[in-house]
Formats: structure tokens, sequence, C-alpha cells
């Protein structure tokens, strides 16, 4: 029995022996090796993009704006009838009172021509989003040229991998 499992354990041994050779690693029926980089291309494509721009400005705003004077007017003219009328019946009351509408009408109606009307000019900040479209270069990957075994292969990477790539090596038999 000790003697299967001592020649069980060295055919074991022998065949994982054979697993590293020629600089690389073995793993099943292939291993992997370094190749040297001779040429690494970008690979770009032209893509169209929408590119959102704000467009600030100031706009002028026109507000209304109404004055009536002829109400103070009417005040004024109320004062001084009454002042008026005070002094025709010595202060008696009834031509003081009646002196203070007359003038308050005849203020007001004076006034009336004076009452204002005009606009009071603002700015207020307006923004607009206007989408632009413009064509960009986008990078999709690299076209590597390697040399392995004096051959030269092409593959395409999503990164550029510098002066050596890791090839995998997959050895069969050709059978006729």
């Amino acid at each position: 029995m000790n003697k299967i499992i001592a020649v069980s354990l060295s055919a074991v041994l022998a065949a994982l022996s054979t697993t590293a050779f020629a600089g690389g690693w073995r793993q099943h029926d292939a291993y992997y090796d370094q190749a040297r980089v001779v040429r690494v291309e970008p690979i770009t494509s032209i893509v169209r993009v929408a590119v959102p721009q704000q467009e600030c400005y100031q706009q002028e705003v026109r507000r209304p704006v109404y004055s009536r004077n002829g109400d103070g007017a009417a005040v004024v003219g109320g004062i001084v009838g009454s002042i008026v009328g005070h002094n025709i019946d010595n202060g008696r009351g009834g031509a003081t009172l009646a002196g203070a509408i007359i003038g308050a009408a005849v203020g007001k109606s004076m006034a009336r021509g004076a009452d204002t009307y005009y606009e009071e000019v603002g700015y207020v900040d307006r923004c607009d989003t206007h989408v632009r479209y413009q064509t960009q270069e986008q990078l999709e990957g690299y076209r590597v040229t390697y040399r392995y075994k004096g051959q030269l292969y092409t593959t395409r990477t999503d990164e550029a991998p510098g002066k050596f790539i890791r090839v995998r090596v997959d050895v069969s038999p050709v059978v006729y």
C-alpha cells in the first residue's frame, strides 16, 4: 500500500515539475509569458455631444407710477378757505365751514392738471439655457502590436500596456 502512495506521489510531482518552462507559468495545456510591445495606436471615434450653455442678460422692465397731487391741494384749499370764511363771519362758524368746503373743492379742481403719471425703469436678470452640439474625439481603446518568438501579433486592449504585454500560450498537437 505504501508503495502505491509513493508511486502516485512521484507521478504527481513529475507532472508538476514540467509546468514551468520557457520563462512562463503553465496551467493545464497553456502557460503565460511576456511579449515585447512593438507599437501602440490609440483607437478613437468621433462622437456628437450635447453641451448646455447658459446665457444671462439684463432685461429692461417698466413699471407705471401714478401720483395724485390733487388730494394735497384739496387739503391746502380747505385750510385756506376756512381761514377766509372765519375772517368773514368773525368766528361764528357757518362761514368757516362753508369756506373750508369751497376751498377744498377749488383746490382739488385746480390741482387736477398737476396729477402725474410716469414709468419707472428697472432691470431684471434673466438666464436662458441653450443646448449646443459639438463633436469630440473619444478614446475607445488601443491597437497593440507585439512580438512573440519572432512573430508579430496584434490585439486590442482597453489600456496602454507599456513595454511588455502578458500573453497566454496554448500548445496542442495537430492531428492529421
